[in-house]
Order: C-alpha cells, then structure tokens, then sequence
C-alpha cells in the first residue's frame, strides 16, 4: 500500500494464484484502493473480491484522462473477473431512419458494424433490446407511432396502432395526421441522439500532461473518435503517416518516452467516444487535465 502513489493512473488486483480480479481508475490511487478495503462494502461482491486480492499493481498516467483510457482498453483486453461494466462490445446497434412511400419518416434498428464512423446513423446502442427501450421513451415523449417505429406490426397497412386507441400517437399510421407533421416530430426526437461528428479537420495528437511532474508526459493518437494509441516517438509518428505541424512538438515526444501497451485496432468504441467526448470538447477540462490538441498532417 505504502507503495501506491497519491497520483492518478490504473491499479491491478491479483488473487494469490496470479489471476486478474479487477481494474480499477482513479485520480488519487491510493485513496481509491483503500476505500475498496473500508467496512463499508457497497456490495457483497465486492467483500468477496477484496478477501481475495493478495497483489496490487499500478500504472501512472498524467491525469485522469489518460486513466479512463488505459483503464477501458484494459479491461476490453485482460477481461478481469470483478469488472463486468467495460467489457468488450461485440455488438453495437443504431437508428437507420428511411421514408417510405407515404413520405413518412421510419426508424429502423439495424446492427452496425464497429468501423462504422460516427454521424451515419442516430444512436449507439450495445443491444436491441436498449435500442427498442429508448424508442418507447421518445414515443411516450414526442408522440410517435409504434408502427413507424418498427415497434409494432407493418407500418404500410393503414390500420391504427394500439397507442393512437389511447390517444398517444396522433394518427399517422392511418394517414391521419401529415407527413410533414410527422417527420417534423421525429427529427427533433433524433437529434438528440446523432452522434458528435468529429470536430478537427485532420487527425490530433493529444498532449496530456502531469500537473506536479514534468517527467510525466503521453501523447495520444486519436482520428474520428478512434483511439489510435500511445505515439513513443516522432519516427513512430512517421510511421503511422503523420507529421505534426508544429514541430517542436516532434522534440516533446522524443523526450518523454513512456511504456507503451498493446493498443487497440482502429475501431469505434463507444466507451472511448464518451471518454474523448467529455474531455476534448470542454476547455474547463482540458485545462485541468493539462491537455492541449495539436492537429496533424498527413505525409505525401
């Protein structure tokens, strides 16, 4: 214990045999061990995992960005016994909105795949079953049909739906209510659920710095949404066909080299996407985080 920084970064849990039990992040490492070892267990799943840690690991990140990171793509990686909430999703499922040949707008939930870029449907859902949950909230919301929805029979035979029996659904699936009306309706339900489309012209490495160490430093690759991995070295930059346009940042990266992990395939992931969101769009949080965004260029 005496070992564990007060600094931000992942922390390993290991079982007496060598087995992964947990991962865990945190902006204060230590602190956040020790509260998994206090009296007042929030589960009894956690009582047991804590009778059975006989190892601790840790590694540092300059901030806690760097930690969400490191501490998503781990799990995803090393599939610990005690973590089930990041574990890797194989399925991601989406909104597909299409006319038909009433002009009216439907939706439609279809699985994608992972390399899709965000922005070419509505929504992020890892399972049918949520996907369908949060059409029934914009229903009951903005008064939509169920048969336009894909909830409920075919939205092409006229009748009316279960909902427009009990006055929730304005008539458009028996022509009742217009087109427009209709479409006007859906497109503000699913505004709220298109993805951020990728706010920089180019690429960006991510400087991420440590406020109280200057020796801390990690740059991180990311292109639309995409975490692309930890970059060791401008040669390395070079490789993966970037140069940076500032170029004393090449300097930078040479001389705060670091360990760098098994990264990732480009993929979407859904995680990393609210991560990357909820830092690099707010200044407030790249300043507390010491990030700063410096834009790439391609080579050739």
């Amino acid at each position: 214990i005496k070992a564990l920084p007060k600094a931000a970064g992942v922390y390993y849990f290991y079982s007496e045999e060598g087995s992964l039990l947990y991962v865990g992040k945190s902006v204060n490492i230590r602190a956040r061990v020790m509260s998994h070892f206090s009296n007042d267990y929030r589960s009894s799943k956690e009582l047991l995992m804590s009778t059975k840690v006989a190892h601790i690991d840790f590694k540092r990140t300059p901030s806690d960005f760097g930690a969400q990171i490191l501490e998503s793509n781990e799990i995803k990686a090393l599939s610990p016994l005690y973590n089930r909430r990041l574990r890797r999703t194989r399925k991601l499922y989406s909104f597909q909105i299409e006319q038909n040949s009433k002009g009216y707008k439907t939706v439609l939930t279809q699985q994608i795949n992972s390399k899709q870029k965000p922005g070419e449907s509505a929504g992020l859902f890892r399972s049918a079953r949520q996907a369908s949950k949060q059409l029934e909230k914009l229903a009951d919301h903005y008064f939509l049909c169920y048969k336009l929805l894909g909830l409920e029979g075919n939205p092409l035979d006229n009748t009316p739906c279960f909902r427009r029996q009990l006055h929730r659904c304005f008539g458009a699936c028996e022509g009742i209510e217009s087109a427009e009306d209709y479409n006007a309706r859906i497109d503000v339900a699913m505004n709220k659920h298109q993805l951020v489309l990728w706010p920089f012209d180019t690429p960006i490495l991510v400087e991420e710095n440590d406020v109280n160490d200057d020796e801390i430093k990690h740059f991180h690759l990311i292109d639309q949404w995409q975490y692309l991995g930890k970059i060791e070295s401008e040669e390395e930059l070079r490789e993966r066909g970037y140069v940076p346009l500032n170029a004393h940042i090449g300097t930078e990266i040479q001389a705060h080299q670091h360990e760098n992990n098994a990264e990732n395939k480009a993929h979407f992931d859904l995680d990393i996407y609210f991560i990357l969101l909820r830092f690099l769009l707010k200044s407030d949080q790249l300043k507390l985080n010491q990030l700063r965004i410096h834009k790439l260029t391609k080579l050739g």
